[in-house]
This record gives structure tokens, sequence and C-alpha cells, in this order.
């Protein structure tokens, strides 16, 4: 008798140290002492349930302290603050999801969450905190426009900077965009048009140590204008941070801007309008 007793006070004293209030212990004990074991079972698993619950909640509030533990002792002091002035570049996540709609592979869509994670880790860590997810864009644009903007105080938003690939140096007569996708519809027939454009990119790129798409996001951004940037890869982001940084001179817009005039490509996809 003594011995059930001692088995009894070491149940009760396990339910206690679990956290079980007082009265779902005795219950648990009156199952106990009738042998029903099997009849405690549900309202240990409800218990479990609530501890979990808040043991989920706790480590939530713990990865809340570890990023600003981490912001602090990677960023300036100054950094910390909440800042009013937007990143010089937005990124563009509109077809992130395996299974999004909206072009094809190279924006994303047959990534998962796994995979698209460390990239906006590292667009957090390089500051660029502005996204945008929209599915479909509207109208295109102009210089007039444009000065409309600057002379308003208006932020205005330029998409498909680097010509959806066209303009990142990766694409040319010899290899082209793969054939059947709508880029390689769109583009493939001006890919000798855009061979002194691209070329002229690479020359003031050396100046930077920068790639022919930071130099074009750079332009972009030298125009006044706020680019979005399609990013799927950890990389990417780590290059529009830097090409945010680069700063061409009068010299340089200019004759990119001759040349991309002087290529005659005039290209509107379905979603554009004639400004």
């Amino acid at each position: 008798m003594a011995e059930a007793n001692d088995v009894y006070r070491s149940i009760y004293q396990n339910l206690i140290d679990a956290g079980c209030d007082q009265q779902t212990a005795e219950q648990c004990m009156v199952f106990a002492k009738e042998g029903r074991f099997t009849d405690m079972l549900p309202i240990l698993v409800s218990h479990r349930k609530v501890l979990l619950g808040s043991l989920h909640e706790s480590q939530k509030q713990i990865d809340c302290l570890d990023y600003l533990l981490y912001k602090i002792k990677n960023r300036k002091q100054e950094d910390l603050k909440m800042s009013t002035t937007l990143p010089k570049i937005a990124l563009g996540a509109w077809s992130w999801g395996a299974g999004a709609a909206g072009g094809d592979q190279v924006f994303g869509n047959h990534l998962f969450e796994e995979e698209l994670k460390p990239v906006f880790e590292k667009a957090v860590e390089c500051g660029l905190n502005l996204w945008d997810t929209a599915a479909v864009y509207g109208e295109g644009t102009s210089e007039r426009i444009l000065d409309y903007c600057k002379e308003n105080g208006i932020t205005f938003y330029s998409y498909m900077v680097l010509e959806q690939g066209a303009l990142t140096g990766r694409y040319n007569e010899t290899n082209p965009f793969p054939e059947g996708t709508g880029r390689g519809e769109a583009y493939n027939p001006h890919l000798k048009e855009l061979t002194a454009l691209i070329d002229e990119l690479k020359i003031i790129g050396t100046r930077f140590d920068a790639s022919p798409a930071q130099v074009a996001t750079a332009w972009a951004i030298a125009k006044g204008t706020l680019p979005i940037i399609g990013v799927t890869k950890v990389n990417q982001v780590e290059e529009a941070a830097k090409a945010a940084q680069i700063e061409l001179t009068a010299d340089e817009i200019s004759r990119l801007e001759r040349l991309g005039d002087e290529t005659g490509v005039h290209t509107l996809r379905e979603w554009e309008k004639e400004m």
C-alpha cells in the first residue's frame, strides 16, 4: 500500500511540475487511482497543446528580440531610427511563389517560400525594404511625365528598367532569349540593335566594377525615378544595393540616352499603353 501511495504522489507531483492546475491534477489522480489511465490521455494531450502554444509565442518573442540584437550589433546607431526617406530602389516580387501568375521563371514563379526567404532576409540586411508585389503593371513613361513628377514632388516608380533582362549583357545574337517565351518574342528580334548600348553599359561599368544591369539601374536613379528591380536570388539583392550607390556623370547619362535613342527599339508589352 505504501508503494502505491508513492506512485500516486509521484504522478501528482509530475502533473504539478508540468503546469497542470489543481483541478486538472485532481481529476487525473481520480482516473489514476481507478486504474483508468487511458482516460487521462485526452486531458494530458489538451494541456500539452496549451504548453506548446505558449512555447511558440515565446519563441516569436525571442525571434523579435534576436532580430533587434542583430540590428544593434551590425548597424550604425542612426540606422536604427525610423526614416521617412524611401530607399533608392524597390524590389519586385510580383510573381514570387510557385504557381503565381505573370512572366516566366525569371520572375520567381517556380520558387517556393523556403527558397525565397534568404532573398528577403538579405534585402532587410541591405536596407532595401520597399517591395512591389503588383501582379500586373499599367502605364508607360515619358520625359514629360517624369518632369511633371519632379516638379510636383511625386515619386515615379520605373519598372522594366532592364527590359526583362535584355540590358543585362547576358543575351545577344549568339545567346538569345529562349524560344517560345514572351521575352524571346519581344526582344530577340532587337538584340542586334541593342549591342552598342549594352557595350556602353559595360564600358561605364568598368569605372565602378559594376555590371551592365547595375549601370542601367543607376541611370534610372539618376533620372530621378525609383526603379523596381525583380529579385529571386541573394546576389541580385546585393547587386541592387550596390547599384543604388553608383553616381553617373552627366556625360555618361547623355551617352546612354543617345545610344538608347539610336537603337530605334520601342517595345510595348501587352500590359503597357502608349503614352
